[in-house]
């Protein structure tokens, strides 16, 4: 099994904004070799010298953001609901076709034997 390596990205101010998973090392700007993967340390400082902040550093969302972030969720909730609608009301036709294919068969079937006995009494 290959070894992984466990990076930290940092941005400008030293706080970790994403883990990433490597098959090699690397030496890119910004990552900071971790012993494995640790959620914990999203929106931690870092420190070469301290290390790891105990401390989180979460980033401000504009209130504009954030209401329409909210919105959006919302608008998201309404669309999941209207397709689970949609699916329950496809789940209630299945079978349908079978019905109606079924039902146009035996109508034929009396037409031809109304046809049947139409053409025997014209004899």
């Amino acid at each position: 099994m290959r070894k992984l390596y466990y990076y930290a990205v940092l941005d400008n101010d030293n706080i970790c904004i994403d883990i990433v998973t490597k098959t090699r090392k690397t030496d890119l700007p910004n990552h900071i070799e971790i012993f494995d993967y640790n959620e914990s340390l999203f929106y931690k400082k870092y420190d070469e010298e301290t290390g790891w902040s105990q401390e989180t550093y979460e980033p401000n969302i504009p209130n504009e953001v954030q209401e329409k972030l909210e919105k959006l969720e919302e608008e998201l909730k309404g669309k999941d609901t209207a397709i689970q609608d949609l699916k329950n009301e496809f789940n209630k036709t299945q079978g349908t076709d079978k019905i109606v294919l079924s039902s146009i068969f035996n109508i034929d079937t009396r037409l031809l034997a109304i046809e049947e006995k139409l053409k025997g009494s014209e004899k």
